[in-house]
């Protein structure tokens, strides 16, 4: 005994998933990259925040003359959801674990750990969207 069973509709169904993944791909780059920017500036208002108390011989510049604050930056890659935020400016480490000399000041964990649940409700927003706007067209 044969079965034989034909799905009407296969090549436009597989045009469709094949458009979904590109749409929400696209969805994820965008909104992982907003995500950094966002991060970022909360980085940089953190960073000024946190050298408030300390004396300004403290805030010693990097090798490039750049405070803390002006340091923070944000990475990305053209083409994949991904980003990278930051300082390589040694006082933000010493700042943030603090030093033989000086207590942590902690900036930077704390702020992504305060922005985690907003960045990831921007990112599924976005990607939901694509869902949707995909589904409709």
């Amino acid at each position: 005994m044969t079965v034989k069973v034909t799905v009407k509709g296969g090549a436009a169904l597989s045009r469709k998933l094949r458009t979904l993944e590109t749409k929400v791909r696209k969805a994820a780059v965008q909104s992982v990259h907003a995500a950094a920017l966002d991060l970022e500036a909360a980085l940089r208002r953190a960073a000024r925040e946190s050298l408030r108390d300390v004396p300004e011989d403290g805030r010693a510049l990097d090798g490039d003359g750049r405070r803390l604050d002006d340091s923070v930056f944000a990475d990305t890659e053209f083409d994949r959801p991904s980003a990278q935020v930051g300082t390589e400016h040694p006082f933000g480490r010493d700042l943030e674990f603090g030093t033989t000399a000086t207590r942590a000041r902690p900036w930077l964990f704390p702020t992504f750990e305060r922005m985690k649940p907003k960045l990831r409700d921007r990112i599924e927003k976005a990607i939901a969207a694509a869902v949707r706007n995909a589904s409709r067209g």
